[in-house]
Order: structure tokens, then sequence, then C-alpha cells
């Protein structure tokens, strides 16, 4: 298969020869096209580009630059489709491949899994050497329970830094949804998971990620309004579908996140669950909850 990793920038180019240097020293390198596309940075300089790109003379570099900011969805979805690869693997100049056979085993996995047009792997920290998704969720993930593991993606368990779609398949769901400008990847999972497709998963790590870059996750006032978008309109409606009795629901699922979590603290970081629990069981109940005797609402639990 012929394979093509896109890297997106806005802004930082400082680590882009080192991102590009673990895709020349890939063993799978002769079908590999990578497309570098600029979002309207305004710090950008053509010329300085080249003189990076200058320096892997054995790779097939495309280079795109936008004159306005159109956001990290559209940048994304305009280089899917100029991408002549039937394999779209992103690539954040802020990270690198973990090893050589990175995209040999991507390439692997859609070969011998014909019915999937999208995985995901394992990520490591660059400087903390953290290992994620975690042990508890890479089993869920080889478990590949749609439904299951769409209720542990409402908070987001695998990263778009290491997941990989057919080309294919991202034109079957019209590519990613641009309603969102900044997420891409966890809108994209959700509904691909209502629809019933599974995930695949290949047990390895695949990226050093950058912890002070776009992969670290951090939030911005765009990425919280999208982050809001996709609670109001797929994750808040999924839970309310499951039951009639939205009470014992709600409360049910946030004392299933504390038995995972054992910290209440922790589960009320779930943005999702304390929206639910303060639309069905409002104030009162969420201050009862900060007050930590988790004893009192499997009581409440039992006589819904």
């Amino acid at each position: 298969m012929k394979l093509t990793v896109i890297t997106l920038t806005y802004n930082k180019f400082d680590n882009l020869a080192h991102t590009l240097a673990s895709i020349e020293n890939q063993i799978f390198k002769d079908q590999i096209e990578v497309i570098i596309s600029d979002d309207g940075s305004p710090n950008y300089c053509k010329e300085n580009m080249l003189e990076i790109i200058n320096q892997f003379p054995t790779l097939n570099i495309i280079l795109i630059h936008h004159d306005n900011n159109v956001g990290t969805v559209k940048n994304f979805n305009n280089a899917i489709k100029i991408a002549s690869g039937e394999i779209i693997i992103p690539l954040s100049q802020d990270d690198c491949f973990a090893n050589n056979n990175v995209l040999q085993d991507i390439n692997d996995f859609f070969e011998h899994h014909i019915d999937y047009g999208i995985c995901t792997t394992k990520r490591k920290g660059q400087y903390s050497n953290a290992i994620v998704p975690s042990s508890r969720d890479c089993e869920l993930l080889e478990k590949n329970d749609s439904i299951l593991l769409f209720r542990e993606m409402c908070e987001n368990i695998i990263f778009g830094a290491c997941i990989y779609y057919k080309k294919s398949f991202l034109e079957k769901m019209n590519y990613f949804d641009e309603t969102y400008r900044l997420m891409e990847d966890h809108p994209f999972v959700l509904k691909s998971l209502l629809m019933g497709y599974k995930i695949g998963f290949i047990n390895n790590v695949s990226i050093v990620y950058g912890e002070n870059g776009a992969s670290a996750g951090g939030k911005s006032p765009q990425l919280i309004a999208d982050d809001d978008r996709l609670r109001s309109n797929v994750i808040l409606p999924f839970y309310e579908s499951l039951s009639d009795n939205k009470d014992k629901l709600v409360l049910g699922l946030f004392l299933e996140s504390y038995e995972h979590q054992k910290s209440i603290q922790r589960c009320l970081f779930d943005n999702h669950k304390l929206l639910l629990l303060l639309k069905y069981l409002g104030k009162r109940v969420l201050n009862k909850l900060k007050n930590g005797n988790e004893q009192r609402f499997w009581s409440l639990y039992d006589s819904l």
C-alpha cells in the first residue's frame, strides 16, 4: 500500500527536521508521500521551510501553505483530499515515530485486516516516558466492543496523534466534521463507533510525542468550545438514550467511574458525567458528592 504522512503546522517549526528524519529512517519508505500543510502561520517563511525540506532529498514531500487560518479540521481535510496514499498517517511536527518499523506495522495491519478503516496504537511521552493508553484501556481496545468502547471514548482514551485511517474510509465518512475547528479525531471516532465500525488496535508504541506540543492535549478556548459542542450534540444524547430512569443511569455512571478511579474529585473531572449529574440530580446532590461520602449514593442508587 502507498502511505501518506500528513504533518500539520501552525506557528511552530522547530522540531520539523526531527520529525522528517524519523520518517526518512523508516524501513518502509519506497511508497511514502509526505504532506506538510501550514494553516496560515503569521511567521511562515517558505524559504525556511524549503531549507528544512531539502535536508531530506529521498522523501517525496509536498508543501502546502494556506494564506488564511482555516483551523485544524479543515486543514487536515484539505491535505487528505490531495493525498495519493491509501493510508493516512498524521504526525505532528512536535512528534516522531518511536522506531523504524512503525510504518511497516501500520501497513501490515491494514493489509491483514481489510475490513478495518481505522486503527490506533500507543504513544510515549518525550520526557516522562509515560505510555498511553493505560493497560486497562488497551484491554478495552482489544475487546473491540463498539458500544462499550464508545462509552469509554466519551472520555477520549485514544489520541489523534496515533490514529491511522484508510483514505477510502475517510471518504466514505465524508471526512472530518468541519463544524469543529480544532478537534478532528474525537468526533470522528465516536461517529464511527455509533455506526458500528470497529477500531483496530496495534499494541505497540508508534510515536514519541512532544509534551509541550499539540499532541500533549493542551486546551485552548477554541478546543474547549469544540469539546462542549461534542458533549452537547453526541455524548449527552447517547447517555440519555440508554435508560428511561435518568437519575439511576447518571448516578450509576458516576459510581462506575468511582470504582475505576477511587477518587471522587477525579470523577468530577469527567465533564460529560458532571453535566449529566447537574442536569438530572441538581447542585444539591453534586455538593454532597464533593463531600466524598459515596456510600450514601450507593444507597440512593439502590432506592431508585
